[in-house]
């Protein structure tokens, strides 16, 4: 029997390792399209996964809604319970992809209003809607890989599902190299997709040889849904706003800037939400089993994980960021240094409080929260909105900035650590604050003494690792004296390792 930690571990390494190789795919491939294709259509490819990202509130955070339900069927072991939760499931999304491909076609015409590139509107149609079809398929067989992920055995096709993307984005940098067409360029996708999800499910049946559905849609399995759809609505609308009135209101060189910005951020959030998504069910078994004070100690040492990662990525990205893009997009695309220190403070609160928002998904905190979150979307559209008449892309930024400041930044831990927890909320706020005062100390510093001038690509890395070691010192050093939650994490990992030699 494999212990809660174990299958963390195994989770996350499945998940991170294929991450990083599509992490540098997605540098190569996004410096290949603006090599060797036009800047209207990378400006135009970057809109359309912003408009996906607005078609997909159909599916209304329905995966984690579900997932939820089935942490608590399997934990009691009601497995025909699951088999009603699967039903649901399949009938959802298959009328979810049906849904979204009718929507794209609507939305297709409408799509020259929201740029400004020289490119025909008949274009611009045929492939938004490729490009649609190839992600909306997934949406017809990605169900049986929700039973998995709440059973804490992703570790088994987290390898399948991170090479669609590798194998995907490999496919279209050789295509764009060859010379064809943007739309030539989209088609492989859709059928590596349907290949690799359909090998995918395979070991799913397999593993559950028990799963079966009726295909029977029961409404009690989505009840209280409600909620959750209103806050993944106002989520979509934070998380895309920014590039769509970038790009209907300045022009396609700010979108390319912006998205180079964003693409190197979100990676780096992506990498670190999908490695919480390795631990998200053992801590809703913690959540659902044990008493409060050991729920708020596991919550506590998990949240300095990510404080630490956020420290760590704001901290190197602000001395090697705008370098990286100078050499990797070229120079027309470094923001300014105020626009650079925007993206990173939105970075560090979105990756220091994920933790918080785990514990929303996991407890279905979603009635409670969803005002506020729609509060945010609201603000950050309207400041958004008159900031970037003003003040271009930074603007954009700091409209987002100061929604989330606020908002959600204050209100959410607020309510979680009075009604979750039952503690002071103070405590989450002095935590927050030393944990952001040192990186910006590190960085301070690091900037003045400027150990490496970035020149070429060699100086960058060699900068970047030296940056690196340094800041992961002194964070290790600080965070360990500061934090108690901090150094009980790190004797754990110490007892963890030496217990396993000793297995061995």
């Amino acid at each position: 029997m494999q212990s809660r930690t174990t299958y963390s571990i195994k989770n996350l390494l499945s998940t991170i390792i294929p991450y990083f190789i599509i992490g540098i795919l997605g540098f190569i491939k996004i410096r290949v399209f603006v090599d060797n294709l036009s800047e209207d259509i990378v400006s135009l490819n970057q809109l359309f996964f912003q408009l996906l990202g607005y078609l997909s509130l159909a599916e209304a955070g329905f995966g984690v809604f579900i997932i939820q339900k089935y942490y608590k069927a399997f934990a009691e072991k009601k497995y025909e319970k699951i088999n009603e939760i699967f039903s649901t499931s399949l009938v959802y999304f298959k009328a979810l992809g049906i849904f979204l491909m009718g929507a794209s076609v609507a939305l297709s015409f409408f799509i020259p209003f929201l740029t400004k590139v020289s490119v025909s509107n008949n274009y611009i149609q045929i492939v938004f809607l490729v490009f649609m079809a190839k992600n909306a398929v997934e949406y017809f067989m990605m169900t049986p890989r929700f039973v998995m992920q709440a059973d804490q055995k992703m570790y088994k096709i987290n390898l399948l599902i991170s090479a669609i993307r590798i194998i995907e984005s490999s496919v279209e940098i050789i295509l764009v190299l060859a010379g064809f067409n943007y739309l030539v360029i989209l088609i492989p996708g859709f059928f590596i997709k349907i290949l690799l999800n359909i090998i995918i499910n395979k070991i799913v049946y397999k593993e559950y040889r028990w799963l079966r559905s009726d295909g029977k849609f029961r409404k009690k399995e989505i009840k209280g849904m409600g909620d959750l759809i209103t806050q993944k609505i106002a989520g979509v609308l934070y998380t895309n706003t920014d590039v769509i009135l970038v790009s209907a209101f300045i022009g396609p060189t700010a979108v390319v800037m912006y998205t180079s910005y964003t693409y190197i951020t979100k990676f780096i959030f992506d990498v670190i939400f999908t490695g919480s998504q390795a631990f998200a069910p053992s801590l809703a078994n913690v959540m659902n089993n044990d008493e409060n004070s050991k729920r708020y100690a596991v919550f506590n040492e998990l949240n300095m994980v990510f404080y630490f990662m956020a420290a760590l990525f704001a901290t190197v990205l602000y001395l090697t960021l705008s370098p990286l893009i100078s050499l990797w997009v070229g120079e027309k695309y470094v923001i300014s240094t105020v626009g650079l220190i925007l993206f990173l403070s939105i970075m560090f609160i979105d990756i220091s409080r994920r933790m918080i928002y785990q514990i929303i998904n996991i407890e279905g905190i979603f009635k409670e929260t969803k005002k506020i979150i729609v509060l945010e979307a609201i603000a950050n559209l309207i400041l958004s909105l008159i900031f970037i008449k003003y003040f271009g892309v930074v603007g954009a930024l700091l409209g987002t900035l100061v929604s989330i400041l606020i908002t959600t930044f204050w209100y959410i831990p607020n309510y979680i650590y009075k009604n979750i927890f039952s503690i002071k909320k103070s405590e989450y706020f002095k935590e927050f604050i030393i944990a952001a005062g040192i990186p910006i100390l590190i960085a301070y510093i690091l900037k003045k003494l400027q150990l490496i001038t970035i020149i070429d690509v060699k100086s960058l890395i060699t900068s970047g690792i030296l940056n690196t070691t340094i800041t992961v010192l002194i964070l290790f050093i600080t965070y360990y004296l500061c934090f108690p939650a901090f150094k009980r994490l790190v004797e754990k990992g110490i007892f963890y390792l030496k217990n396993n030699r000793k297995r061995k």
